[in-house]
């Protein structure tokens, strides 16, 4: 493809220069895609959210930070969504900071979605007040800024005062969705409440007529696994509509581990072993586990 554009007098054409750039980025093949981009002779802001999405995708968090404050053009909303993310995985908090000082000066703070990526860049780096504050100042409070909200209790270790914001959240007449569903499922497993987790979970299908995905079984195993019922977890796994992953066999294995349940742990072992037979982790964690 890029070869035919090249032969076709095309090459210097911003929007095709993006889509190529785009498609290197999304192969893994990064050093094409900044190769290509510093060859474009016109770049505009997509180009510079392609290259910098390609470098965040491949976990260089350093080079996209780098390339978003090298920018030429006047960042839009994209650009920020990307390098917050970024600092929000990587808990980088100075350069996010600073990323909001500049969506700050670019008019772009007040926008709902990069709102939401600074309340999850805060919650994730520890300032739930900071996150806090800036969700209470939304006027327009979407189920995804909720979320955001949600899961920043849960990262700093406040199950009881997330599942508040959930609940404030339904009376308010805001919708769940599938995403924000799996954030409370997991909040409830990782702060230990367990009857909230289980009413939750029939909630989102009585109160909310949601149909349950793997993640929300899988969430749901977890809680089971974590409070020590690790047979109901098994037939949760095994009565789902799904074929149980990887991911679920390893954490119920964890959870064996968690409480001395050796023996269930083998049966885990061996499904884990028939999900990911790939995986090299799983050969070090069964073998952690029958080292005990």
């Amino acid at each position: 493809v890029h070869d035919h554009i090249d032969t076709s007098g095309y090459k210097g054409h911003t929007f095709l220069g993006n889509l190529l750039v785009d498609m290197y980025g999304s192969c893994g093949n990064w050093e094409a895609a900044k190769a290509l981009f510093d060859s474009m002779p016109k770049k505009d802001v997509i180009s510079w959210n392609v290259i910098i999405s390609a470098y965040a995708h491949k976990g260089q968090d350093r080079e996209a930070l780098e390339l978003f404050w090298r920018m030429d053009v006047k960042p839009d909303c994209i650009s920020f969504l990307v390098v917050l993310d970024v600092c929000a995985n990587s808990t980088i908090l100075e350069q996010g900071k600073r990323l909001h000082a500049t969506a700050i000066s670019h008019g772009l703070d007040s926008n709902t979605k990069v709102a939401t990526a600074l309340i999850n860049m805060y919650g994730k780096c520890g300032l739930l007040g900071v996150a806090l504050e800036l969700f209470e100042k939304l006027e327009d409070k979407e189920v995804m800024a909720w979320t955001a909200m949600v899961a920043a209790y849960g990262y700093n270790g406040q199950g009881k005062a997330g599942l508040m914001v959930f609940h404030r959240m339904v009376m308010e007449g805001v919708e769940p969705d599938d995403i924000l569903y799996i954030c409370v499922l997991c909040l409830c497993s990782h702060a230990g409440l367990y009857k909230d987790g289980l009413e939750q979970y029939l909630s989102l299908q009585g109160d909310f007529g949601m149909v349950p995905t793997m993640e929300h079984f899988v969430c749901v195993a977890d809680l089971l696994g974590r409070a020590g019922h690790t047979s109901q977890a098994q037939e949760l796994l095994e009565s789902m509509p799904f074929d149980a992953d990887g991911t679920a066999w390893k954490l119920l294995l964890t959870n064996c581990k968690l409480h001395g349940d050796f023996g269930r742990a083998e049966i885990f072992g061996e499904k884990l072993l028939k999900a990911s037979p790939q995986a090299s982790a799983t050969y070090v964690l069964l073998s952690h586990l029958y080292r005990e």
